[in-house]
């Protein structure tokens, strides 16, 4: 009997990116991660739309995605879209929950 897909919650999608840059931030605790919609694979309720090919900048902490996460990887990820402080204007929207296996 197959399994039913978990759906995604509000404000979220299942996307295929490329990280094109990483750079560190001076708290050596986070990196900015400079990532390339590759494919939009599934959008949850009342989320958003990604262009697909669009850049977005999400913060990271580097204990958590160093080691996964490098130049030039291609992998899945659902992100959820936030609204944005004035303050973080150079980053994203769309903040990173978690990486697909």
């Amino acid at each position: 009997m197959p399994v039913a897909e978990i759906p995604l919650a509000p404000g979220t999608a299942l996307v295929e990116f490329e990280v094109v840059e990483i750079t560190p931030n001076e708290d050596n605790e986070t990196s900015l991660y400079e990532i390339k919609v590759l494919n939009v694979l599934k959008y949850g309720p009342s989320a958003p739309l990604i262009d697909k090919g669009s850049v977005h900048t999400l913060k990271l902490m580097n204990d958590k995605y160093h080691e996964s996460l490098k130049k030039g990887t291609k992998t899945a990820a659902v992100l959820s879209h936030e609204e944005q402080i004035a303050q973080y204007a150079k980053q994203s929207n769309w903040k990173l929950l978690y990486l697909k296996n």
